[in-house]
């Protein structure tokens, strides 16, 4: 909770940024940066979704847009 630091001592202050400073320097050293996957299912719905460069759609867009590389000759592969 909240701590009111106007009815604390100068020692009792000291003591608690001491504390505080602490408790900031082990979450600093349990920090992970690397990615997790926390929803399996999420991750595995998104990889049969189609994309068009890298982005999700729907799939009457998906098929518009392979009409449209037909007609200029390409393959998604080109893109």
């Amino acid at each position: 909770g909240k701590v009111d630091l106007t009815k604390m001592s100068l020692s009792e202050k000291a003591l608690y940024r001491a504390a505080c400073i602490m408790r900031y320097r082990e979450k600093r050293k349990n920090r992970k940066f690397q990615k997790t996957i926390r929803y399996a299912s999420r991750k595995a719905y998104a990889e049969v979704r189609p994309r068009i460069k890298g982005r999700f759609v729907k799939k009457h867009e998906l098929e518009a847009y392979k009409a449209k590389l037909a007609e200029e000759g390409k393959t998604l592969s080109d893109e």
